[in-house]
């Protein structure tokens, strides 16, 4: 086995190998997701979809019940990072202790201008951000409205004044992309995500690694 190379690498194709690097070289945790109390399982399924297609590594849910659907996912869920909590001040601390700047997606004037607030594609991607979707019927709740510094709103022309969140979170993680703003992960945090994604994907990983193990 190749000096530096994981020993579940051998049990997997090439092509599968390549892309799991490919992956791993636009993977951020500068940007990350958080769901307050959403509760529509196809909502969820979505947003962790878009997330693992835009390249982020973390989704925060704060809320009783995480339920996804397995047709809506196809098995991103598999390949990012979902944290629950069951109350906001957990969650708040939890993005605290992570240096995360809040950014509540809501209508500009429902805060009237107490924090800033961005359209999506202009938010300072390069800074560490939680991109907070509320509630389907509520909104954000207002303990994490409080704890804001920013907000930001996807720009409408139709007679519509909102999107589905799920198509709210797409657009604005799509926004992320542009000009290769978002922070990629170092090689320490690559390493880790790489072992529980070859854990995950390599039928058995546990009894090889430690065949391999007794072996060496």
């Amino acid at each position: 086995m190749p000096e530096g190379e994981h020993p579940l690498e051998q049990f997997i194709l090439d092509k599968r190998r390549e892309r799991i690097d490919t992956v791993l070289k636009s993977r951020t945790r500068s940007l990350t997701v958080v769901l307050d109390r959403v509760h529509n399982a196809h909502n969820i399924s979505a947003v962790i979809r878009s997330a693992d297609a835009f390249g982020i590594q973390d989704i925060h849910y704060l809320g009783d019940h995480l339920d996804l659907s397995s047709g809506i996912t196809i098995g991103a869920d598999r390949w990012v990072d979902v944290h629950k909590y069951n109350s906001a001040a957990d969650l708040l601390n939890c993005l605290k202790q992570d240096a995360y700047e809040i950014v509540v997606l809501m209508p500009p004037d429902k805060l009237r201008g107490e924090i800033p607030s961005f359209a999506v594609h202009n938010l300072p991607f390069d800074r560490n951000l939680a991109l907070v979707f509320g509630n389907e019927k509520e909104g954000v709740g207002p303990e994490i409205v409080r704890a804001a510094t920013m907000s930001a709103f996807i720009p409408m022309n139709g007679f519509v004044e909102s999107l589905n969140i799920s198509v709210a979170a797409a657009i604005t993680l799509y926004c992320s992309t542009l000009g290769d703003r978002t922070r990629k992960l170092g090689e320490t945090e690559k390493a880790q995500i790489k072992d529980r994604w070859l854990r995950e994907e390599v039928r058995g990983s546990e009894a090889i690694l430690k065949r391999l193990d007794t072996q060496s």
